[in-house]
């Protein structure tokens, strides 16, 4: 929705023509975690507030999930997508049974998670997680650093073990 000038109609537009009285429904997320390649997003150097202020503008009623602990950021989301399918079917039932025919104002939900959270924090002493080397290959040769591969192989993040070091085990 916001990477590049050409896309950025595409998130605005289509809730505007959708009918809650016979059509579906669609919920998007943006996942705003910082970085594309190699620069922070447009959308990460504002504040929640703008950000906020923005998708209002847009037509949209922006529900956010925040954080980094991955146990904690499911269950956010899992309460999320559940109130934002609910005031979906709200909408809908508006229309559909009481005959509202306003424009509503859809959910969306901004998801906000540090770049490769999940991944090792460091490698080889070199902050991954939350920066520009999250979309990078950090391990250039991963077959003769066994201690890394073995840490990426089990989940880093799923097992605790963050900090992954491409020295070669002793």
């Amino acid at each position: 929705m916001a990477k590049r000038k050409p896309d950025a109609g595409h998130g605005v537009a289509f809730q505007q023509i959708l009918d809650p009285a016979t059509d579906g429904a669609v919920l998007p997320i943006l996942h705003l975690n910082g970085y594309k390649i190699s620069n922070p997003t447009v959308l990460a150097r504002i504040t929640r507030e703008e950000l906020e202020q923005l998708l209002l503008g847009y037509g949209w009623t922006p529900y956010f999930v925040e954080g980094h602990e991955p146990a904690l950021m499911h269950e956010a989301m899992a309460a999320t997508l559940d109130t934002a399918i609910e005031r979906i079917r709200q909408i809908q039932q508006d229309a559909r049974v009481n005959g509202n025919i306003a424009r509503p104002r859809w959910p969306m939900i901004v998801l906000n998670s540090p770049k490769g959270w999940t991944g090792p924090k460091i490698v080889d002493g070199l902050q991954v997680e939350g920066t520009f080397r999250a979309h990078q290959v950090p391990i250039s040769d991963p077959a003769t650093h066994p201690n890394t591969s073995s840490c990426w192989k089990t989940g880093c993040g799923a097992t605790g073990r963050r900090n992954c070091s491409t020295s070669r085990a002793a």
